[in-house]
């Protein structure tokens, strides 16, 4: 009779199984507390964190090349022009690659309005303004309940002051 409890062989079949079991409860329509778990960690690491990463990287450029006049107001959000706006395209567009996969991909892991006024902002950035108020109202309008509303409503007045 074998004897899976005992030595090498039992280890590495009891760790075998519990993998099996843990990766086979991970399914994105499932709700239990190892799938949350899963999304939630998933989303926030491979997501969110590294788009928020980014977003910052890119406006710290953008504020080190940001140049004062003399006789210019200050101004308290930097903003890319037309020509600038075209060099952070391929930043903006790993932004909304990771959101997407994170709000499609792992829609349980807690991170989806986060992730949508991410994409927002980053074709904000772009200047593409109909995609980004698409974003910020489908905050606005789809989770009412959520904390990320009042900056949603603020990048969505930006974004028709700036067209």
């Amino acid at each position: 009779m074998l004897n899976y409890t005992s030595g090498r062989k039992g280890t590495t079949f009891f760790w075998l199984m519990a993998a099996i079991i843990l990766l086979g409860s991970c399914g994105k329509e499932r709700k239990n507390i190892i799938a949350r778990s899963y999304h939630a960690t998933n989303s926030f690491f491979n997501g969110y964190y590294n788009a928020t990463r980014i977003l910052k990287e890119t406006r710290d450029q953008l504020e080190d090349a940001y140049a004062f006049e003399d006789n210019d107001l200050i101004t308290v959000y930097t903003y890319p022009s037309s020509k600038d706006s075209s060099a952070i395209v391929a930043d903006m567009e790993k932004i909304t690659e990771k959101n997407d996969k994170i709000i499609f991909k792992h829609p349980n892991g807690g991170f989806e309005d986060e992730c949508r006024l991410l994409t927002g902002v980053s074709y904000f950035y772009r200047r593409n303004w109909e995609e980004a108020r698409n974003n910020f109202n489908y905050i606005i309008s789809g989770m009412p309940e959520s904390k990320r509303v009042v900056d949603a409503q603020i990048w969505m007045a930006m974004s028709y002051y700036e067209e």
